[in-house]
């Protein structure tokens, strides 16, 4: 998926991560989320995303979970439809680009249609333990994702790519859990 999307998803992560580590406020953390170089905080969250991804899936994939590739196929679009959530209920930065151009899409009935058309798949093929996981898990990271968008004036594309790229893992993460 990295490589298919050019890692972009991937740059939100670390992007966002350098510049909520940093605890910087305003244009400071616009300045810090548009920089282009990968500060510590961004290399710790791709290096353990990463690894947590890799973990789950080589472990699903070991043989000790008969229908592991359900988890694998359903993550991609568990997490692009959790980047619907953040524009349908916040307005984008004022500077933000791809952001910007996501957001007139973006509805709560939407989203909500898409949580609703994946869940149940995610019910049958997951069980109701890990869906729900994934669930709790998806809900703390949109949440924290809003609570810091609303603190910055808005999202832009790299809160999408977060929340893209951390709400897959909350998916893959689950079934281990």
């Amino acid at each position: 998926m990295a490589w298919t999307t050019r890692a972009l998803h991937w740059d939100g992560l670390a992007d966002c991560m350098d510049a909520w580590g940093s605890g910087a406020r305003g244009e400071q953390f616009q300045r810090i989320l548009k920089d282009s170089r990968c500060g510590s905080f961004g290399v710790l969250a791709l290096v353990l995303t990463l690894l947590l991804q890799e973990l789950s899936l080589s472990r699903m994939f070991s043989g000790s979970f008969p229908s592991a590739w359900w988890p694998a196929l359903l993550a991609p679009a568990w997490g692009r439809a959790n980047m619907l959530l953040l524009p349908a209920l916040l307005p984008p930065h004022p500077v933000s680009t791809l952001g910007r151009l996501m957001a007139p899409g973006c509805t709560l009935s939407r989203a909500v249609s898409w949580f609703a058309v994946l869940f149940v798949p995610m019910l049958l093929l997951m069980g109701a333990r890990a869906s729900l996981i994934t669930l709790l898990l998806s809900f703390a990271i949109q949440l924290f994702l809003y609570r810091l968008a609303r603190r910055e004036n808005g999202f832009n594309g790299d809160f999408l790519g977060t929340s893209c790229i951390l709400c897959e893992s909350s998916l893959l993460i689950a079934p281990l859990l």
